[in-house]
């Protein structure tokens, strides 16, 4: 049901965190993303997208 992210460009997650986090993106279940991406700093959001970038 959700994607594998491991290795995910940063960008890409960065900016699907903040389009979650405005409401532009809703594709969700129960809006989850959205709720957590509404709460996460620009830094949080930097530190998740260069995590799953390193995973393997």
């Amino acid at each position: 049901m959700y994607p594998a992210l491991s290795g995910q460009h940063a960008e890409y997650t960065i900016s699907t965190l903040q389009a979650f986090a405005s409401g532009d993106r809703t594709n969700s279940p129960n809006n989850l993303m959205g709720d957590i991406a509404s709460k996460m700093s620009d830094q949080d959001m930097e530190a998740v997208a260069n995590y799953v970038l390193g995973l393997n």
